[in-house]
C-alpha cells in the first residue's frame, strides 16, 4: 500500500505590524511555495492582507470572525478539511504546502492544538514549523506587555527578525539576544525589506528547533483591544492624509497598535497601502493594485482607547483638511 500523502503546513505568526504579509508575499512568488495554498486570518471588518498577496495556486482564503486561536478556530479546521476534499475532487488546483498567516493578536498554542486534534487535519496534514516574525524596532519590554507576543516567540521553531534595515546594528543584536534567551531552541534569521529567501527559511525549518509541544491553556489576549474600520472611498490628498494620521499617532501614541488599509490618492494610478505601528511609524506606499476588489479605507486596532472613537477623531481630522471620509 502506498504511503498516505500528507501536506506540510507552515504557521506564520507575529505581532501586529511585524511584517508577516510582506514576507509571505515574497515567499509565494518563489518556486518553493509558488503552488502553496494560503490562508489569511485577519481582525477587523474588512480584510486587507489577502488582497495584497493575490498569487498562488489559488486566491488566498480569508479566515474571518476573529483569531484562529479562539473565535475562528472551528472555521480553520473546517477550511482545512474542505481544502482536502476540494483537492481530492479536483475543485481546486493541487498544492504542495498550506501557509497559514495568523492575526497579529493570535496565540499560536491553541492553533497547534487544533492542528493535532482534528482527525482529518492530523491524518492529511503535517505541521512543518511555526515561523514568528518579530520587528527589530520593537521594544523588547513589550514581551511582558502583550501576552500574544510572548507566546508567539515561545512557540516558534524559527524566528524571522524583520525590518533590520530600520534599526541600528546594536539594537538588532540586542533584540536577537533577547529572542534567543526567550526561546533558545529557535533559529533566528534576519530580514531587511522582507528580503529573506524562501530557501533560507526552509533550511532553517529543517535544521531548527522542534515545534512547540501541546498547549495546556486557553488563548491569552491583551485586554481592552478594539478594532474599527473607517471607509475612505474618495480620492485623498496624500499630504492631508499623512497630516491627519500623524495627528492621531501623536495624540494616542502606543494606544494605536496597528493602522492599515487601502486608499486611492488624488494623483491617480494605483491604489496605495497605508501602514502604521508604534515602532515603525507611518508608511504610505504603492500597493500595485489598480482597481479595488473591496472597500477602501483604514482599519484601526487600539489598546486602552476605543478604536471607534479613534476612527471618529481621524475622520474629523480628515474633514478639517478638506477631505470627506465615509463614517
Amino acid at each position: 500500500m502506498a504511503p498516505r500523502r500528507t501536506t506540510p503546513i507552515l504557521l506564520l505568526t507575529g505581532f501586529l505590524g511585524a511584517g508577516k504579509t510582506s514576507l509571505l508575499k515574497r515567499w509565494i512568488r518563489e518556486p518553493a511555495f509558488r503552488d502553496a495554498m494560503v490562508i489569511v486570518n485577519e481582525l477587523g471588518e474588512v480584510g486587507l492582507d489577502q488582497r495584497l498577496l493575490g498569487v498562488g495556486a489559488e486566491q488566498p482564503r480569508l479566515l474571518e470572525n476573529g483569531c484562529a486561536c479562539c473565535q475562528a478556530s472551528g472555521d480553520l479546521a473546517s477550511m482545512l478539511e474542505d481544502l482536502f476534499y476540494d483537492r481530492l475532487h479536483r475543485n481546486v488546483q493541487d498544492f504542495s504546502w498550506v501557509l497559514i498567516e495568523t492575526t497579529g493578536l493570535a496565540d499560536p498554542g491553541p492553533i497547534l492544538d487544533l492542528l493535532r486534534d482534528s482527525d482529518i487535519v492530523r491524518e492529511r496534514y503535517e505541521l512543518a514549523g511555526v515561523v514568528t516574525a518579530f520587528d527589530a524596532c520593537t521594544d523588547t519590554k513589550d514581551l511582558g506587555r502583550f501576552p500574544e507576543m510572548k507566546r508567539q516567540v515561545e512557540a516558534a521553531s524559527t524566528i524571522v527578525l524583520t525590518h533590520c534595515d530600520l534599526a541600528d546594528a546594536g539594537v538588532v543584536a540586542s533584540v536577537e539576544a533577547c529572542l534567543s534567551a526567550a526561546n533558545p531552541a529557535a533559529r533566528v534569521l534576519r530580514s531587511a525589506k522582507a528580503g529573506l529567501p524562501a530557501g533560507e527559511l526552509l533550511e532553517a525549518l529543517h535544521t531548527g528547533g522542534p515545534v512547540a509541544s501541546r498547549s495546556v491553556a486557553a488563548a491569552e489576549h491583551t485586554r481592552g483591544v478594539t478594532t474599527a474600520f473607517l471607509p475612505l472611498p474618495d480620492p485623498l490628498s496624500a499630504e492631508a492624509l499623512r497630516g491627519a494620521l500623524n495627528q492621531i499617532e501623536s495624540r494616542h501614541g502606543k494606544a494605536l497598535l496597528r493602522l492599515k488599509g487601502l486608499v486611492k490618492l488624488r494623483d491617480g494610478g494605483v491604489l496605495h497601502v497605508v501602514h502604521a505601528t508604534p515602532s515603525s511609524g507611518l508608511e504610505i506606499m504603492d500597493a500595485g493594485i489598480v482597481e479595488p476588489d473591496g472597500p477602501l479605507g483604514l482599519t484601526l486596532i487600539a489598546s486602552g482607547v476605543d478604536a471607534h472613537a479613534m476612527a471618529q477623531t481621524l475622520a474629523a481630522q480628515l474633514t478639517y483638511r478638506g477631505l470627506k471620509p465615509g463614517v
